[in-house]
């Protein structure tokens, strides 16, 4: 007999970041700030919504690398703590050639991502720029020592709203129940934590789900995302169309 073909849902998913910069930055700090942060955050979410915190640290190493030799080093050194980028800054007027020798090193934007435990972020402050050199001796031994400034950490709290693409209509404004990034500072502070606070909307994402087949019959449930676009006197409800399974384009009127 013919396959059935799957069942698939639509959710659509609101996400808003609120982000913490410390003053000064330490796990114990951020753990606190984490803490402050969630409670201020949880206590008027809308339903269906679950905020979750993790810390993002932001390094600005000078290194006589390009950008390859620079990723490898840094995921070298920082890859068994978290989830590393690294990105070329901005140097005005000069032309990135991985295959030329620079005359001069240049500065890196690294981002380490780890989940909110002060351990896990202690573990990221203590590479420092002896850290760096000691590993970069071992890798390439001919660049010249690296430096850097004290790294930039932020607690970032992720609070994503989900509801059924058919009430997308209906959703309410996630970022109206939020407090106000002045009080979530103020909270921090009474907990002994210095901070600057921003928020930022993220925006909505169809998600077009594969539903968990009857008990006795396992398969993996299937996601894919499509990024909701707002338009001119649209109501707010998404108008997109999201790639189901096998490729097949799943309309959400």
């Amino acid at each position: 007999p013919p396959t059935e073909p799957p069942t698939t849902e639509q959710v659509v998913q609101h996400t808003v970041e609120v982000k913490a910069t410390l003053a000064n930055a330490s796990g114990t700090v951020a753990a606190d700030a984490a803490e402050s942060m969630l409670e201020s955050i949880n206590q008027d979410l809308p339903e269906n919504s679950e905020a979750t915190a993790k810390f993002v640290t932001t390094m600005n190493p000078m290194l006589d690398l390009t950008l390859q030799q620079a990723t490898e080093l840094m995921t070298q050194t920082l890859g068994s703590k978290g989830e590393v980028t690294v990105e070329l800054g901005r140097r005005l007027g000069v032309r990135e050639d991985s295959s030329s020798r620079r005359l001069a090193p240049r500065s890196f934007i690294v981002t380490v991502s780890t989940s909110a435990n002060a351990t896990a972020l202690d573990e990221v402050l203590a590479v420092d720029a002896a850290a760096l050199a000691e590993v970069q001796a071992n890798l390439f031994p001919n660049a010249a020592p690296p430096t850097m400034e004290p790294p930039v950490v932020e607690v970032v709290v992720v609070i994503v709203q989900e509801v059924n693409a058919a009430l997308a209509g209906n959703m309410p404004n996630l970022t109206a129940s939020l407090p106000d990034p002045s009080v979530i500072a103020a909270a921090l502070e009474s907990a002994g934590v210095q901070a600057s606070v921003d928020l930022q909307d993220l925006g909505s994402t169809v998600v077009v789900r594969v539903v968990p087949p009857p008990a006795g019959n396992e398969e993996a449930e299937t996601t894919t995302e499509e990024q909701v676009e707002p338009r001119d006197g649209d109501s707010g409800s998404p108008h997109v169309a999201g790639v189901g399974i096998g490729g097949v384009l799943v309309a959400l009127a």
